[in-house]
């Protein structure tokens, strides 16, 4: 859902740690889906970003309406030490203005349950009891909210274990696959090295008196140099499926 630069992916997957980027939109998102339940539209969507510690600014159009938001995560700079603001087009499609305006206007998807209230008293006066019938009402919002609220944040804590444990995961299988070249490429370094001592040796080995054939025409000898040359060639040649899946390239 989020779109991550290639340099933000190997980042993530280097260091282990979770791109501002996506940690930031999961943020948003648990935002929105809060304003969403509890119907506060616009006020309660910004007040839950201020909540989760995430800052934002609204883009006025030309005609004066707002257009879109952009956010910031704490701590999250650049390069200069400047703050780095993305849209929100830029951290989910779904969070376009188009798509986060009919998201926040759009009626609560549950009715806030009302308390029972005690029938009005013998000689109370009306006003007492509408007061009664209102602060009850008002109590059942704000707890309505909170549960909303705590929701929110518990979703929002196991989003970011998972990307966390995600990410994590990542750096170790990375380092897994290093680990793994390294110990191919010393191998197969190893093994030309040995290939390259025998064909010195051979090129030094004394001819045989009871030989029938001088060495140089043997067509032992020769096949013996020309499958060592070939393998040298293969084991140099990074395209060749020999030393590209053995971690050569030498």
């Amino acid at each position: 859902p989020s779109n991550l630069t290639q340099g933000e992916f190997r980042r993530g997957e280097r260091t282990g740690k979770t791109p501002e980027r996506l940690s930031l939109a999961a943020t948003v998102r648990a935002s929105r889906d809060h304003a969403v339940r509890v119907g506060g539209g616009v006020p309660e969507f910004e007040a839950a970003l201020r909540e989760n510690g995430v800052q934002f600014r609204a883009n006025i159009a030309s005609t004066g309406r707002v257009s879109g938001y952009s956010f910031h995560q704490p701590g999250h700079v650049d390069a200069k030490g400047e703050p780095i603001w993305l849209k929100a087009s830029d951290l989910d499609r779904s969070l376009s203005w188009g798509k986060l305006s009919q998201a926040l206007s759009s009626p609560p998807p549950q009715r806030i349950p009302m308390p029972q209230v005690e029938p009005k008293r013998f000689l109370e006066r009306t006003a007492s009891y509408e007061a009664r019938v209102q602060a009850a009402k008002v109590q059942a919002v704000q707890e309505f909210r909170a549960n909303s609220a705590k929701t929110m944040h518990a979703n929002l804590a196991k989003t970011h274990l998972r990307h966390r444990l995600d990410w994590q995961g990542r750096k170790s299988e990375k380092a897994i696959k290093a680990k793994t070249w390294a110990l191919n490429v010393h191998k197969r370094s190893q093994e030309l090295a040995h290939v390259r001592q025998i064909m010195a040796d051979r090129a030094t080995w004394a001819p045989n008196p009871q030989d029938v054939f001088k060495r140089s025409t043997s067509s032992t000898y020769q096949l013996g140099v020309h499958a060592a040359r070939r393998t040298i060639a293969a084991m140099q040649d990074p395209n060749n499926s020999r030393g590209r899946d053995r971690g050569m390239g030498l």
